[in-house]
């Protein structure tokens, strides 16, 4: 919360008023966003609000939605289901668990790398979601731990690496006031998964009193989000003309 007053009188609204900008960052920031609003044409009155209305918003909703009902579900119960698979004690299990997460940060990197070097969003982000539901298929069923950990530490790489390339999809179909009001409000519906997820993994475990049924329920959102991004449709926008990029400073 404090950080969020900060943040308030910290961050500008425009580049050309960050005193915390170089003079040629500023200039270049100012030229970028200004060949991103010829690219996307003349701005029309309601923007905004037309843009939460369009098919491919409400797409990327209940995709970030199903991904995100994957990701807290396999996290926030990881360490009971390898605690059941393993029998060890909870410090090993809080150990363990953390491994995949782990193994989650270079496929984020490369991911994000080669989805910035081809310019293509939609097929990593699927590929991302459909490797993390059948990493965790691998362990239905399935009484050996370290089948167990691997289906586990596919499915964190998978789920985790998606985050770059969908967050970039946003901003290629709208520009300006329009996709940062688009990126809040998937953030703010898609977020609601956080709650499903685990939820229905505890009940559909207090019925079975078995984790295999919560984990097919996580290994179909994951699926059908993989699915369903495939039906985003590529941006119409034209690639601008692009300035040199000003030297990294090192810090």
């Amino acid at each position: 919360m404090l950080l969020g007053f900060a943040t308030f009188f910290y961050l500008t609204d425009r580049p050309e008023d960050a005193k915390w900008l170089p003079e040629d960052e500023k200039a270049w920031l100012a030229k970028e966003l200004e060949n991103e609003k010829k690219s996307f044409g003349p701005k029309q009155k309601g923007d905004v609000w037309r843009a939460f209305a369009r098919w491919d918003v409400v797409l990327l909703t209940i995709v970030y939605f199903l991904s995100t009902t994957f990701n807290y579900g396999l996290q926030l119960w990881l360490p009971k289901m390898l605690q059941k698979l393993s029998g060890w004690g909870p410090l090993t299990v809080t150990l363990l668990s953390a491994i995949p997460f782990l193994a989650a940060w270079p496929a984020v990197i490369f991911v994000g790398w080669n989805s910035d070097r081809t310019n293509e969003r939609r097929i990593h982000t699927a590929v991302c979601m459909i490797v993390a539901g059948l990493g965790l298929a691998l362990s239905i069923g399935t009484e050996n731990v370290w089948i167990g950990m691997t289906a586990f530490t596919i499915a964190a790489m998978g789920i985790m690496a998606r985050m770059a390339p969908f967050w970039a999809m946003p901003s290629m179909i709208l520009s300006g006031s329009a996709a940062a009001a688009v990126v809040g409000s998937i953030n703010c519906v898609g977020n609601l998964g956080g709650f499903l997820g685990p939820y229905v993994i505890g009940y559909l475990t207090d019925r079975t009193h078995s984790y295999t049924a919560g984990m097919m329920f996580l290994v179909g959102a994951a699926l059908l989000g993989g699915v369903l991004v495939l039906l985003v449709r590529p941006s119409a926008r034209q690639p601008s003309p692009t300035s040199a990029v000003p030297s990294p400073r090192v810090v």
